[in-house]
Order: C-alpha cells, then sequence, then structure tokens
C-alpha cells in the first residue's frame, strides 16, 4: 500500500515529502529509509525508477515498511540542506515508529546514484546530527546503495589539484559558482560532500552495489568508499554486477541481494521460511526465463506542438511510458529539449523525420532547403507523405538531413538513448533503411529495428523483408540490440474500443522485447487544429497514466523497460 506526499519537513517555504510504502501481508517491525535522488534531483519520476526496479515491491514482500524521503532538488537545495532534510525524514520516522509499528533502533538506508551519495554521506557523520526531536537522531543501524558518488574530490580520471573542478562537483558543490573561493576552501567544501572522505569508526555496516560498465559514476567511486570503510575497521562489502551500467536491466536481482543482506544486518527472518533451513532450502527467486516479457512504451512525435509535450511529459512523469522520441524539425522542439536537459535521466529519442503530413501545420527541414530540395515541395515544406519521399528523396540529401536532425538534438543537450523514424520514411527504401542503420552505428545509438523472425510485421516493410538479415547482424556484430516486436494500434476513435485494444495485447504480448508505440497529447483547441487524432492522443495518454493499466501491466508479469535498460540487456 503507498501513503504519497506525507509532509515531514518544511524548508525555505517548501513542502517536504516522502511516499510510504507498506506490506500488504505480514510485517517485520523493521524500516527502510529509500533515499530519491537522481543526479540530485528528486522528482517524483525517481520514485517510478525505484518501483521498476523494485524496491518497494521486493522489500515490502519481506515485511518491511520503505519510507522513501525525496530531500529536494539541487535547482533549488545544496548537499549541505539535502542532507539536513534527509535527516529530517529519518527523525520523522522515528518519531512515527509506534504509528506504522516498526522498531525505530532497526532502520535500514538505501539509494541508488545520487540517492546512494546523500544515504553514505548521512551514515558517515558519526551518526550524530544536530537535528534532534526529542532523544532522537538520525542514526540507522545499516546502509546498503547502488552505485553512489563518493568522492567529489577525485571523480573518475580527474585529480582535483582544483585548478579544475569536475562538473559534477561544480553543479552539486557549488551551485553559485567558486570564483571567490580560494583553492583551501574549493577543496574543504568538495571534502564535506565527499563520504569517503568522512568515514569515522563510528558508521554503520555497509553493502556496495556497482555495475563494471558504469559510465556515469566509475566504480572506484564504490571502490573508494570501500577501502574508507575497512580501513576504520567498519564491515563494508562490494557487490560487482559485472557488464553493469547505471543501472542494469536486471538490477532487480541485485534489490533482493540488497533485502538479503538487510535481514542480516536487521534480524529479519524470510516470511514463512523455517528458522533452521539451509540455503539450499529456502526457495530461490525467479530470475527470469525465455519467456519473459519486456516492453517499452514509446511515446512519438513530442517537439510537434506544445499540447503533444505536455501530453508527454505527463505519461512519462505520472504513468508507465518509459520513453519518448522527438521530432526535431518541428516547431515546438526547443519546449521539449528544455524539459530534457531538466530530466537528464530520461529515455529520449530522435523520432528522424522526413515528411510533414498535416495539412494546415507544416514544417521544413533542419538543411537549409536549397541543400536538400529533393526532400520539399514547392512549397519549401518536407512532404505530404511517405510514397513521396520514396518517389523524391535523393539519398545523399536524406542523409544530410538525417545527420543534421541528430547533430540539432545534440546540440540543444538532449541526452540520446536511440533513433527511430517518423511514420516509417527511412525504412521505406532499402537504401534509405540502409542509411538509417549506417547512422545508428556511427553515433553509437540503437536504431527501432525489428528482428527477421517477426514475419508479420516485416510484411509492412518491405526493405526490411529485402535487407533485414544482412543489416540485423550488422547492428547485432556492434553491440546494437534489435526488438523482438513491434505494436502500433491507430483505429478507434471511441475510448473503451482503444482501451480494450490495448488491455488486449498487453494480456496477449509474445516472450522478448516488444515496442508498443502509443502518440500521447492533450486535447483542445491547439491539438484539433493540428490533427484530426487529437481525441485519440488525449486517450493515449489518459489511459497509459491510469492506474488499471499500471496494475494489468504487474498482473501479466510484464517488466516495462526504456531504450537504455534495452541496450544493456542484450550486451
Amino acid at each position: 500500500m503507498q501513503e504519497q506526499n506525507v509532509v515531514y519537513a518544511e524548508s525555505h517555504g517548501v513542502g517536504l515529502v516522502m511516499d510510504i510504502f507498506t506490506p500488504t501481508g505480514p510485517k517485520n517491525g523493521l524500516a527502510i529509509v529509500d533515499v530519491i535522488s537522481g543526479a540530485w534531483d528528486s522528482s517524483r519520476g525517481k520514485i517510478r525508477d525505484h518501483q521498476r526496479a523494485r524496491f518497494f515491491s521486493t522489500l515490502c514482500d519481506r515485511g518491511y515498511t520503505v519510507f522513501a524521503i525525496r530531500p529536494g532538488s539541487i535547482s533549488k537545495f545544496t548537499i549541505p540542506e539535502m542532507i539536513e532534510h534527509l535527516e529530517q525524514g529519518v527523525v520523522w520516522v522515528k518519531q512515527h515508529a509506534e504509528q506504522y509499528g516498526i522498531d525505530m533502533g532497526r532502520i535500514g538506508l538505501t539509494g541508488a546514484s545520487a540517492g546512494g551519495h546523500l544515504a553514505s554521506l548521512l551514515a558517515v557523520k558519526n551518526l550524530s546530527s544536530d537535528v534532534r526531536r526529542g532523544a532522537d537522531v538520525a542514526s540507522v543501524k545499516a546502509v546498503g546503495v547502488f552505485f553512489p558518488p563518493t568522492d567529489l574530490l577525485q571523480f573518475g580520471q580527474q585529480d582535483a589539484s582544483l585548478g579544475e573542478v569536475t562538473a559534477i562537483a561544480r553543479r552539486v558543490a557549488f551551485p553559485h559558482g567558486a570564483d571567490e573561493l580560494s583553492e583551501e576552501q574549493v577543496r574543504e567544501k568538495l571534502i564535506e560532500i565527499s563520504p569517503a572522505r568522512r568515514v569515522t569508526a563510528e558508521a554503520p555496516p555497509f553493502l556496495l552495489i556497482h555495475g563494471t560498465a558504469d559510465e556515469v559514476v566509475p566504480l572506484e567511486q564504490s571502490e573508494k568508499l570501500l577501502r574508507a570503510l575497512q580501513e576504520q575497521g567498519v564491515s563494508a562489502e562490494l557487490i560487482l554486477k559485472e557488464g553493469g551500467g547505471h543501472p542494469w536491466l536486471t538490477i532487480h536481482e541485485e534489490v533482493a541481494m540488497l533485502s538479503d543482506w538487510f535481514d542480516r544486518q536487521l534480524g529479519n527472518m524470510p516470511i514463512d521460511s523455517p528458522a533452521d533451513a539451509t540455503e539450499s532450502e529456502i526457495p530461490k527467486a525467479d530470475l527470469g526465463t525465455s519467456s519473459k516479457r519486456y516492453l517499452i512504451i514509446h511515446a512519438d512525435d513530442a517537439g510537434m506542438s506544445h499540447s503533444a509535450n505536455m501530453g508527454t511529459i505527463e505519461a512519462l512523469e505520472k504513468g508507465i511510458v518509459s520513453s519518448a522520441s522527438i521530432m526535431i524539425p518541428c516547431p515546438w522542439v526547443n519546449e521539449f529539449a528544455a524539459y530534457c536537459r531538466a530530466h537528464p535521466e530520461g529515455d529520449y529519442g530522435i523520432h528522424l523525420t522526413l515528411n510533414s503530413e498535416w495539412k494546415n501545420y507544416r514544417w521544413g527541414p533542419v538543411m537549409p532547403r536549397d541543400q536538400v530540395p529533393s526532400l520539399v515541395n514547392a512549397d519549401g515544406y518536407l512532404w505530404d507523405n511517405v510514397a513521396q519521399v520514396v518517389q523524391h528523396a535523393k539519398l545523399e540529401e536524406a542523409v544530410l538531413e538525417l545527420r543534421a536532425q541528430i547533430d540539432r538534438a545534440r546540440q540543444l543537450g538532449i541526452p540520446l538513448s536511440h533513433l527511430d523514424t517518423h511514420m516509417g520514411a527511412v525504412v521505406s527504401r532499402p537504401d534509405l533503411l540502409k542509411a538509417y542503420v549506417e547512422l545508428g552505428l556511427e553515433y553509437d545509438l540503437p536504431v527501432m529495428f525489428i528482428d527477421t523472425g517477426d514475419s508479420e510485421t516485416l510484411r509492412e516493410y518491405p526493405a526490411l523483408m529485402e535487407l533485414g538479415q544482412q543489416l540485423q547482424t550488422r547492428l547485432e556484430d556492434n553491440g546494437l540490440p534489435v526488438l523482438d516486436h513491434l505494436l502500433q494500434f491507430y483505429g478507434g476513435d471511441d475510448e473503451a474500443q482503444r482501451r480494450e485494444t490495448y488491455a488486449n495485447a498487453l494480456r496477449s504480448l509474445k516472450p522478448g522485447v516488444t515496442q508498443l508505440i502509443i502518440h500521447c497529447g492533450v486535447d483542445g483547441e491547439e491539438l484539433q487544429a493540428i490533427t484530426p487524432s487529437a481525441t485519440r492522443r488525449d486517450g493515449d495518454r489518459r489511459y497509459f497514466t491510469d492506474p488499471d493499466i499500471k496494475a494489468l501491466v504487474q498482473e501479466q508479469g510484464i517488466e516495462i523497460i526504456s531504450w537504455k535498460q534495452f541496450r544493456e540487456l542484450k550486451l
């Protein structure tokens, strides 16, 4: 059971909130505080990330009550302020221990990435806090974290002689700049927020979990904290995920390991397991089989209009949409790009666009029109439909435009996870299809490409039938994943009919990785003036933010993933 937005404190007139997850079955009387933060942003979307990783369900199934604390974001607060907020949150949990039936002396602390950093920093502060409520202090009994930054003085290859400070350190330590600070002052501030440099013998037991292929937070960050803890005689261990990134698709397996560790540290006996059971006698968690069903719920056409942007953002933040694709030539792309920059943890692809299909709402190429004349009509807009693209587009000009769209996205600061195609234009001719795959290889980005074993879908794309096996091999040989199945439904203006179509598709989802393409919007004058599909787009937004659809996905045992996670799954 989930309580949302429980206010535990206030800072600068802003309410600080947590979500509380309580077991539906027997409680074990123990609590876990989960620090919700990614890139030092604690928006609600981060709670959804932890739900996907099964933090809450795994722990609650074992009887734990989980307090998902949001300590504030770097856009508003400094790291020391976030630590103070976290302390206030832990104290609040202890003050309400009786209400939630937990033992205030046996609280575990967890977090991932920036949340792991904040959890680690709190835990190594000698267990003494300036934030007191009666006899309570913000101390915990055990800490288990995933891929935490631990040394902001030396992050990755940065040797902080402090002539230069890493970008990540500048952002979190000096949001207002460090120009007026001396080198020693800069060093002191970085040490202040570096858990690996703050460890004392009073720290609680630690478990660190880190991927060996993490390109965001180097593995050495966990190794530094591990050494510092062990040098102080603190019980600490490090679990390595071979090939794991930031995060990895099967992270729920390591969440289960974390739960096992908390069981030992906090004294929890697994529910329904005999006290004298040996390891071989305790049932193991299902770690996945060939029948596992993964689903990318993919919102197309971001950037097309303001209403499309708002619908897509709502579906990403409040629903179960896991990925979005952006139309770079469209007039509202800057608005969505700003959202991407503010939420770099999201999953964003480029909706490579060679046509402009609406009657009264048109767009041209990113390239100057005189450099790609075969891509535009007499009015200077991209061709109306795919058939005209097939007929008129010269390959070299199409490649210029597609590359320009990718480059423009990068200039806008959009963190890219993949490439796909608007209305299938780039897979409509064999030469365009080959160029599409080569662009993916050139930019090291997965492309939306369907396994040649899915003959039903391939029949709709003759170019794929012709070159599919050859290009699929090329992608896979270069470590880029290929979808097993693709679903999209354009018919059914009646909302009840579309809902049933989606529900039936989920119930009959095939094993493997499927992408379901939807189009989100907010119905209104703008969207109605652009497209006759305004009602359907509004319906997609509402359906994929409906708790009922989330419940159906969980009931079916389907795992929602992003393109970032898909790439890690296949590597």
